[in-house]
């Protein structure tokens, strides 16, 4: 394991397998710059026309008084005259997001990324929509693939614990430690990922790392019982 020297501790193995124990996984706030007006150049037609201006400010007058119907009518209309604006169609799958449609609104993150395969937002926002109606093999892939095109620090906070839910623990550890690495975390903070780092390790069955793992955690936040009683049951 990288990071902060550990203390040594003996350890032992258990007889029985600890149970799985779920991450909870928070869902994201998908409304990415739904506040920001729309730039349309004033050209008298089209997605620039004075009225599509006119139109995209009461979308966003409905979006912001939760009349999410009402904005999703104007996006939507908007977006068939010009599909290929991408921005429109982001906030229409934005807005279908916030109305509950997830489904819908991964629709139109499809289309974004079909025509913008490497658009790292549309790949997380779809898959966090796919994780919140169970679709969690999609949810992976799309998670992966943001990953691969920036591995930001939201999209692996997000995807370990999502490997943590379907049991490949491995997979979660390594996620944890590059977000480790990726993330600007307080020592508290770090602890809770050591901490789920050792959860990852118990339910692989791989005692001895889950201790150094809680050990790390300790370390860094002295004072928890929590991770104190865990580590004690390593303890001879």
């Amino acid at each position: 394991m990288s990071g902060t020297e550990t203390r040594e501790a003996p350890v032992r193995r258990r007889l029985v397998p600890l149970p799985v124990i779920g991450i909870a996984a928070t869902i994201a706030v998908l409304a990415l710059g739904i506040g920001v007006y729309f730039a349309f150049f004033d050209d008298g037609s089209g997605s620039g026309s004075t009225q599509a201006k006119a139109d995209a400010a009461a979308a966003q007058a409905a979006f912001d008084s939760a009349d999410y119907d009402r904005a999703v009518e104007i996006y939507r209309d908007l977006t068939e005259a010009d599909p290929k604006d991408l921005d429109l169609r982001r906030r229409l799958a934005e807005t279908l997001a916030a109305d509950g449609k997830a489904e819908e609104a991964i629709v139109q993150y499809q289309a974004i990324v079909e025509e913008v395969p490497t658009d790292a937002g549309a790949l997380y926002a779809m898959a966090t929509l796919e994780q919140l109606i169970g679709k969690t093999a999609e949810a992976i892939a799309h998670y992966e693939a943001a990953v691969a095109i920036t591995p930001d620090p939201q999209y692996l906070q997000a995807l370990a614990p999502v490997y943590s839910q379907v049991g490949k623990w491995a997979e979660s550890v390594s996620t944890w430690e590059q977000y480790l690495e990726a993330a600007t975390l307080a020592e508290p903070g770090k602890a809770q990922v050591y901490a789920a780092i050792a959860t990852a390790y118990e339910n692989a069955r791989e005692y001895d790392k889950a201790a150094e793992a809680l050990e790390q955690a300790l370390f860094l936040d002295p004072n928890n019982e929590t991770y104190k009683a865990r580590l004690e049951a390593y303890e001879d």
